[in-house]
């Protein structure tokens, strides 16, 4: 491996990172909500996690003709079907949900797409396109397979977008916290959780994806001749994060990235840079800019993660009254399989 020039063009990113690993924050603020970990990953349970909420928003599978129904929001039914189908394909996520816990899922989401079309909440086919683009660079595969795997038209995918949008546009408003953190908040947090303080071993690295090793060789030739790396990443890495933070992935820890990522990176030294690196996206130039120890952090560095999950915390608080006193308003009718509709 041979040493670089020292740049320090990038900015703190996160993006390629979810993409081959489990993403977690730079900081172990462990009572964070898990379900974040599953966060767009996977076409078959789409979250709107930035407001507390489950959405299943998948196919309505089989026809719902003759079959009973679970519950009516505002006269609109629910079926049984749609139930069982959503709670099969969570539970296939590893997302362990009750039948009653997604009918409660799908009866707030009802309401808040009703409370949409009163309120004339639109979506245009613009957002949408964008939406579905963004998810493909971060499965980092075509989505067409995927959906017919599981089932579901293109035009069907597009309508459950549009609705997670729709839902997403009405609650920005909702999602804003009335008060400001304060440092004292900040303070009692950070001593009643000190455990999850506890920083591993992180590194921050910049990366260079391509396709090919010739094209990984070549990028190796121009920045031995001085080329600038920031520059290089964003005009010919396939990581899609790279047009923005010139490849820059921010601090990591070990198992987050994929092992021959992980383990070219944490064996440079800082402003090292590896040799090109096969992994399964492709052949990785690897940049090393740091290295933390490991150690308990301080809570003036752990300061601002603790303000934006106690910010976090309060979004979600002012959803939930808001959905509440949706559910309040509404008509909502609960049925069992026996009664009849």
């Amino acid at each position: 491996m041979k040493k670089s020039a020292k740049h320090k063009e990038a900015s703190v990113p996160k993006h390629e990172a979810k993409e081959m690993h489990h993403a977690e924050p730079d900081h172990h603020t462990s009572t964070q909500q898990p379900s974040k970990k599953k966060l767009i990953i996977t076409i078959a349970v789409i979250a709107v996690l930035a407001v507390g909420l489950l959405w299943l928003v998948l196919g309505k599978g089989a026809s719902t003709v003759g079959k009973p129904i679970l519950a009516k929001v505002n006269g609109e039914p629910i079926y049984k079907n749609e139930v069982e189908t959503l709670v099969l394909q969570a539970q296939q996520q590893g997302i362990p949900l009750s039948e009653n816990q997604v009918l409660e899922q799908m009866i707030a989401k009802k309401l808040l797409l009703q409370e949409a079309k009163k309120e004339k909440v639109n979506i245009d086919e613009a957002a949408v396109d964008k939406y579905i683009e963004d998810l493909k660079a971060l499965l980092a595969q075509p989505i067409e397979p995927l959906l017919g795997r599981m089932g579901i038209t293109e035009e069907e995918f597009r309508r459950q977008i549009r609705e997670q949008l729709i839902v997403t546009a009405l609650l920005a408003d909702k999602q804003q916290a009335e008060r400001t953190i304060t440092d004292d908040e900040i303070k009692v947090f950070y001593e009643a959780n000190e455990e999850y303080f506890v920083a591993t071993e992180k590194v921050r690295a910049s990366h260079i994806l391509v396709k090919t090793e010739e094209e990984a060789k070549e990028i190796v030739k121009q920045l031995e001749g001085g080329a600038d790396f920031a520059k290089l990443a964003k005009e010919n890495s396939i990581d899609p994060s790279a047009k923005t933070n010139g490849g820059d992935l921010g601090f990591f820890g070990q198992g987050q990235m994929v092992p021959e990522f992980e383990k070219t990176a944490f064996a440079l030294d800082v402003d090292e840079r590896s040799a090109p690196v096969k992994s399964q996206f492709g052949y990785h130039i690897i940049l090393l800019r740091e290295k933390r120890k490991a150690g308990k952090l301080s809570l003036e560095e752990a300061k601002e993660d603790i303000r934006k999950l106690l910010q976090e915390q309060k979004t979600k608080e002012n959803v939930k009254i808001y959905v509440q006193g949706l559910l309040s308003k509404a008509k909502v009718e609960r049925f069992t399989v026996e009664e009849k509709e």
